[in-house]
């Protein structure tokens, strides 16, 4: 058996979105490069997140095409959903997906440990590989890419049965019959309307004024009136007081507007937010202080320890996949020495696949106007779009803030079928310096949802045509 190389030029911790990522980068660009993963090879994100949670959700979707079918003359006898089956495809996805990683780490002559790592020193981590093999190795630079879990309430803490988290969520094959889902963000919107779809009573308990707090305010309120037509009991500005154990139930007592409720379920969901992993990986051996569990870098990666820098959920700045993999290549350069743009967060892209889905970037309706921003708004609803009608998608619109002296893009937010794919086009013609005019004036093939961004400027004006 060959004994693994011990001195690098980069190591990282961490093989989730921006772990990986880095590696490849880094090797690519001829830094001999080690990449340490405790568990499995593609982080949360790809093993118990971002795609076995999509593969769920097509599930949904297919199913839910199912119960209209009539709508396009089209009828059964019966209907069998049979969730066992759709959970093992999920993680037929995942395994396909980890192993072309694999085969990318392999191509790319990178050194994978299976291990946990401390930080040791400046320019030493121990990677602890089993009870009886611990090994030392040494490195230039580091990358933490340790990523995030799941934070829990003050008392409540999850048993991985009654009381559990997405990840034992996309584990179980069995739908319960109930479900409170405590947390109003992406991952409690996106498990409500799967476990809905396959017959569950769903809650959404959000301590906020809408679900999706952080996007625009005219997008929630038309998600939870969707949400709600589909029968997802849906309560804001409620926060959950005590959960209680019974026979074969849970008792969850809330505060609400309304005063205290009780409700009766057989499981809570907890999507309350993340806590960066930064615990008992060594950070205090180079005086490195996590500020409410979370790694403060500056526009580059760095920490405030020369040598090291983090990257991804482990940041808290924004927990989304694909920002880790951005931090990833800006860190990569960074050690490199060449030159790439800062990452704007405020214009990064963001999306939440229930159906409708949300997409969107830069900033709300209210965050534009609490910074004082004089815009003009455009709106188009799908309801007015042939190819939306075809589809008998009609929920949802899209609505785009353009800066009322420059006609730049100020913010746009999506409601709607597809609306994740049909964000990429506004976002680069922001990146591009595209205004008003370019959207407006540019010519899309009809019939297409896509038609509906150039209808969506052109109303910024009050110049829209089909509405």
């Amino acid at each position: 058996m060959t004994n693994p190389s011990t001195n690098f030029d980069l190591a990282i911790i961490g093989s989730g979105p921006g772990g990986y990522v880095a590696a490849i980068k880094a090797s690519k660009m001829g830094l001999k490069t080690t990449l340490i993963e405790e568990n499995e090879i593609g982080g949360i994100c790809l093993n118990w997140g971002c795609i076995p949670s999509k593969a769920l959700l097509k599930n949904a979707e297919v199913i839910n095409l199912f119960k209209k079918s009539e709508e396009f003359g089209i009828t059964y006898s019966n209907i069998h959903y049979d969730f066992p089956k759709g959970l093992a495809r999920s993680r037929k996805v995942v395994r396909r997906l980890v192993g072309g990683i694999n085969f990318l780490l392999k191509k790319n002559n990178i050194q994978v440990f299976k291990g946990r790592a401390q930080i040791k020193g400046p320019k030493t981590l121990e990677i602890n590989l089993s009870e009886d093999d611990t090994r030392l190795i040494t490195a230039e630079n580091t990358i933490i890419a340790t990523g995030a879990s799941h934070k829990n309430l003050p008392g409540i803490q999850p048993d991985g049965d009654k009381i559990i988290t997405s990840r034992e969520a996309l584990e179980s094959p069995t739908v319960p019959t109930s479900i409170l889902i405590l947390g109003g963000g992406a991952t409690g919107v996106e498990f409500s309307y799967i476990y809905k779809t396959y017959g569950s009573e769903v809650t959404i308990a959000e301590i906020r004024d809408h679900i999706l707090p952080n996007e625009d305010d005219e997008i929630t309120v038309q998600l939870e009136a969707s949400l709600t037509k589909l029968g997802i009991n849906i309560l804001t500005n409620t926060r959950v007081l005590t959960i209680s154990k019974a026979t074969t139930h849970l008792v969850v007592k809330l505060e609400t507007p309304t005063g205290i409720q009780e409700v009766s379920v057989e499981k809570v969901l907890m999507a309350t937010g993340i806590v960066g992993n930064t615990s008992n990986i060594g950070l205090e051996n180079i005086g490195l202080s996590p500020q409410d569990t979370f790694i403060e870098i500056d526009s580059r990666m760095r920490t405030k320890i020369s040598g090291f820098y983090a990257i991804g959920d482990v940041t808290g700045i924004l927990p989304l996949a694909h920002v880790a993999s951005a931090q990833a290549i800006i860190a990569v350069d960074d050690i490199l020495g060449n030159h790439t743009d800062p990452l704007d967060y405020t214009y990064m892209p963001k999306a939440t696949y229930c159906n409708p889905q949300v997409a969107s970037f830069g900033y709300s309706e209210r965050a534009a106007k609490q910074l004082g921003l004089s815009v003009n708004i455009g709106k188009f609803p799908f309801r007015a779009n042939g190819k939306a009608l075809a589809l008998d998608e009609n929920e949802g619109l899209i609505k785009i803030l353009f800066d009322s002296t420059d006609g730049s893009i100020v913010g746009a937010h999506m409601l709607g079928p597809d609306v994740t794919e049909l964000l990429a086009e506004i976002s680069m013609t922001s990146k591009l310096g595209g205004t008003f005019e370019e959207l407006s004036q540019m010519t899309y093939s009809h019939p297409t949802l896509s038609e509906m961004i150039k209808e969506a400027a052109l109303d910024a004006h009050g110049h829209s045509i089909h509405m």
